[in-house]
């Protein structure tokens, strides 16, 4: 009995005070989960860049932001920071909205119809890939899974399109392989 009492105390003091624990890193822990009033992110962000936000009645009113500061906050990182936090941003005649993510796709979205490196990675878009040897509902299973559950990913074969709706850096993704894939097909498949 008394072995075994002495393993637990030891596991558990183990487990308590393993090598490396700090109470530094408990203070970073809650440094990186550190919530932030929406409205006064959104006022910095557009102090910064002369953008007007709309917010969706059903968004939370505090977001998490990590380590970062909130004057620190660019336009560019404010699409990363509503990524986390399950909100994207969806610009429409001059205003962007700030909207829960599972509503993107009924929304007027960018249309991309080439690389372009000013868009964020986090913004959502709207971009389409002709293929030239292969069907495109092909693909649609192969590459579905790379695309957020909020997105969409669609096919229409008499134009050979595959059409994705995901923010920008997954949507290049999807056509940078979608174009890779079709270059060594063939159009007898």
């Amino acid at each position: 009995m008394r072995i075994l009492i002495a393993f637990v105390v030891i596991a558990i003091a183990g487990a308590t005070f393993s090598p490396g624990y700090s109470f530094a890193a408990e203070e970073q822990e809650q440094v990186q989960q550190s919530r932030v009033a929406l409205d006064e992110l959104l006022d910095t962000v557009s102090r910064n860049s002369g953008e007007q936000f709309l917010v969706h009645a059903n968004v939370r009113p505090d977001v998490v932001v990590g380590p970062m500061r909130t004057r620190d906050v660019s336009l560019t990182t404010l699409h990363t920071v509503l990524r986390n936090n399950g909100l994207a941003a969806v610009r429409a005649e001059g205003v962007i909205s700030i909207i829960p993510v599972a509503t993107v796709r009924q929304n007027p979205l960018r249309v991309v119809t080439a690389d372009d490196d000013s868009i964020p990675a986090d913004e959502w878009v709207l971009r389409s890939v002709r293929t030239k040897n292969g069907p495109p509902m092909q693909l649609v299973a192969l590459m579905r899974p790379l695309v957020p559950q909020a997105g969409h990913l669609v096919a229409h074969a008499s134009s050979s399109t595959l059409t994705i709706v995901a923010p920008y850096g997954v949507a290049t993704h999807v056509v940078r392989l979608v174009e890779e894939m079709d270059r060594h097909s063939t159009a007898q498949e």
